[in-house]
């Protein structure tokens, strides 16, 4: 069920770049929803990389990169537009993954 902003927790935790809460989010669901759009639109992969430029700090460890990664490996895709995000690490993870651009 969606919540605020009509999104999912997969959406929230990655905006947020809590990889852990992510992977074990992915491990769960044999179909997760990489594709649905939260009320700005944003995929939970758009979420992330919006999420690290736009997001807070909450005291819980936040990777954005490695959240990439594993949206990436579930089937996340993402549009060649998106690059450069404006972040390095980020522009790596995403450049790494040509077969999972649109």
């Amino acid at each position: 069920m969606p919540g605020i902003w009509n999104s999912t927790p997969l959406d929230r935790a990655s905006f947020h770049g809590y990889a852990d809460i992510v992977e074990m989010l992915l491990a769960r669901d044999p179909d997760p929803p990489l594709a649905y759009r939260n009320q700005f639109g944003g995929t939970p992969l758009q979420a992330c990389i919006h999420g690290f430029f736009h997001g807070w700090n909450s005291g819980h460890p936040q990777d954005h990169a490695r959240t990439l990664e594993l949206l990436l490996g579930a089937g996340a895709t993402y549009e060649l537009s998106a690059l450069p995000t404006g972040d390095d690490a980020l522009d790596a993870v995403l450049r790494a993954r040509p077969d999972r651009a649109v």
